[in-house]
């Protein structure tokens, strides 16, 4: 969890000194790398893994004791955030629905490889996720 390695990046530029409520905390790529230098597996050190922080239990010890989350902010920049970064998907109640697009050619490029980015493209592509959206617009409103 990677614990060791944001106790040290704290330490390193005094970070629980920061009012975190007063206003975010923006560390760099770089300051990640310098205050995790010292240690030798790359878990420890590298910054992809240490800002992957997908769920309130992934947050390391310090961000969970002070009510902290991480955010990206840029290529190599990220920022510390004091309050509830998470949100608890509530469980789907309606029946499955079936999506019948209408497009009038193949979309080839779906039918290459299983990846996230491709089922998005399609879903886009498709319109479904428009469809979705403009039907979710109509229970927001209704509601």
């Amino acid at each position: 969890m990677n614990h060791a390695s944001w106790r040290s990046i704290f330490d390193a530029y005094r970070l629980d000194e920061h009012d975190f409520s007063q206003s975010p905390r923006i560390i760099t790529a770089d300051e990640i790398k310098q205050a995790t230098a010292h240690f030798r597996r790359t878990a420890e050190k590298e910054v992809r893994i240490l800002c992957k922080q997908d769920s309130r239990e992934e947050r390391p010890a310090v961000f969970q004791q002070k009510g902290l989350f991480i955010l990206p902010v840029k290529n190599g920049e990220y920022a510390i955030i004091q309050g509830e970064g998470y949100v608890d998907i509530p469980q789907i109640q309606s029946p499955v629905q079936t999506y019948r697009y209408g497009l009038d050619f193949p979309l080839e490029t779906s039918l290459v490889g299983n990846s996230e980015m491709q089922h998005l493209d399609f879903a886009f592509a498709s319109s479904l996720i428009r469809s979705f959206l403009v039907q979710s617009a109509r229970f927001e409103i209704a509601a």
